[in-house]
């Protein structure tokens, strides 16, 4: 599931925003970030990091730096947001 959710975060990322879900995820969430973190998230977050340095350094890829930001927050710890419009 929070594959899909970078996934369509990818394919649409202008006019998305990523919300804490209201109820605070619980000891469960925890557990599943730290597993996601082990397994891809800090290779995901690294590389959405690296691509928005790239992106950065002309001012035409300034807007896709900004949403590779905003996607490695998600991509790091996925359990307890969401993909909302903006």
């Amino acid at each position: 599931i929070q594959c899909f959710k970078l996934s369509v975060l990818g394919l649409a990322p202008f006019g998305q925003e990523i919300r804490e879900k209201d109820p605070p995820s619980g000891a469960l969430a925890i557990i599943m970030n730290i597993i996601w973190i082990l397994l891809p998230g800090l290779e995901l977050a690294l590389l959405h990091l690296v691509l928005a340095a790239i992106f950065a350094i002309t001012i035409i890829g300034i807007p896709f730096a900004v949403q590779h930001l905003k996607m490695r927050r998600l991509a790091i710890l996925p359990f307890g947001f969401t993909v909302s419009d903006a």
